[in-house]
């Protein structure tokens, strides 16, 4: 399942953002070996640590997307790595690959159950997002600029070929509080249930009690921290 929000940023706040950032010189993946970079992620990066500018906007999106109420209610989010930004130009892609289990440093590290990311450009051509769902089954994405989308990371994907322009996204990626998915989507319902009750029949209903009781009995059962 992906989640889309659409005009997370505006058209003019992501044109702003890259004009920013096209001031500084893109590079290659420094963690990555020089094989992998050859053969599997071809296309450039700026990471929070490189400039001041890419810091500064790196935060500032990392902390919206962290207090979004749908990002909230979709990952049950722990905690998130700050948003890096990658620079697709033609010829650029990303091979089929899964991303690894925990990144971060070795104090502050995180483990990878959702992947963000934020469409800053939309004038090019190719540069799909493909998710393998299921050897069946694979999903196309190629959203309009100011476009969040949030997917599993533990589906393989791709981004194919950019063939005209510039594909520019930040990326980051979510550690849930629950570390089984079935179980994230368990608790998220319940939560979303005793909401409802709320809504229409009061806090104070019996039923709404007990939705209450059941999300924070799950809760005390499967959270991971």
């Amino acid at each position: 399942m992906i989640l889309a929000l659409k005009n997370f940023l505006s058209s003019d706040d992501c044109d702003h953002i890259v004009e920013q950032l096209n001031t500084l010189e893109w590079q290659g993946d420094k963690n990555k070996n020089p094989e992998y970079n050859e053969k599997i992620k071809k296309h450039l990066q700026l990471n929070e640590g490189d400039d001041p500018l890419v810091k500064k906007y790196s935060q500032s999106i990392t902390q919206r997307i962290v207090n979004d109420s749908h990002i909230q209610r979709f990952t049950q989010i722990n905690v998130m790595k700050p948003v890096q930004f990658s620079c697709y130009k033609e010829g650029g892609e990303y091979g089929r690959h899964s991303d690894n289990h925990h990144m971060g440093s070795p104090s502050q590290s995180l483990r990878t159950d959702y992947a963000i990311g934020l469409f800053l450009t939309d004038n090019y051509e190719g540069g799909d997002l493909i998710l393998e769902h299921t050897p069946e089954y694979h999903e196309t994405v190629n959203q309009k600029k100011g476009t969040l989308i949030c997917y599993n990371c533990g589906v393989m994907h791709r981004v194919t070929p950019i063939t005209k322009g510039e594909r520019i996204v930040g990326i980051g990626w979510i550690e849930s509080m629950f570390q089984n998915e079935e179980e994230r989507r368990i608790v998220s319902e319940t939560k979303s249930l005793y909401k409802e009750l709320k809504e229409e029949k009061g806090l104070d209903h019996p039923h709404t009690q007990r939705a209450i009781s059941i999300y924070f009995n799950l809760c005390r059962r499967w959270k991971s921290i």
